[in-house]
């Protein structure tokens, strides 16, 4: 997990260096990140942060770190990942396809009921996974959420690739290799 938030952290970091001279933080991007595994499965994982579906007026959305998440008593947690779910599921809509078929839609991933913030997301985070099926060769992603969409592409021996969702609007994101061309006569 170490490897995935550094991988992740360096790619916050060189997005905020080529594509735009403020900073990128927590507080103005939700993320999403898909990653190739080695055996052939997909894993689309959902990162947002946690403080945003505070109540509480108190909190500071620019420092919130794993303790201020700790420390809220169990019934405030379980509303507040009630709330990041609801706002999850109605700001992101997936869709897969298979071929030549039409579009399929796919669950968004729900963040679990027992989310705790250090599970490997980055601090003041709650996290959502989901493996695709296998057989799916494109992820189509409509996002409508507040803030800009932060889509990592993580292919197996390749430097990440960084999409800046703005919102309300759809990236497309093959799944397969493209089937080589011939280009023999």
């Amino acid at each position: 997990m170490n490897a995935r938030r550094t991988r992740l952290s360096l790619v916050a970091a060189l997005l905020c260096f080529t594509h735009s001279p403020g900073i990128s933080h927590d507080s103005l991007y939700d993320y999403l990140e898909i990653r190739f595994l080695e055996n052939n499965h997909i894993e689309v994982t959902l990162s947002v942060h946690a403080a945003d579906f505070s109540n509480r007026e108190s909190v500071d959305l620019s420092s919130v770190e794993t303790d201020w998440f700790r420390a809220l008593p169990p019934s405030e947690k379980a509303e507040l990942i009630a709330r990041a779910n609801q706002s999850v599921s109605s700001a992101v809509a997936f869709s897969l396809q298979e071929g030549n078929a039409p579009d399929t839609t796919f669950p968004v991933p729900t963040i679990p009921r027992t989310a705790t913030i250090d599970s490997g997301a980055r601090p003041g985070s709650l996290i959502a996974s989901a493996i695709l099926p296998e057989s799916a060769d494109r992820l189509v992603l409509r996002y409508s959420g507040e803030k800009r969409l932060m889509v990592v592409v993580i292919r197996p021996g390749a430097f990440p690739k960084v999409h800046d969702l703005a919102p309300d609007s759809t990236g497309e994101f093959p799944l397969r290799p493209a089937p080589e061309q011939n280009t023999s006569p």
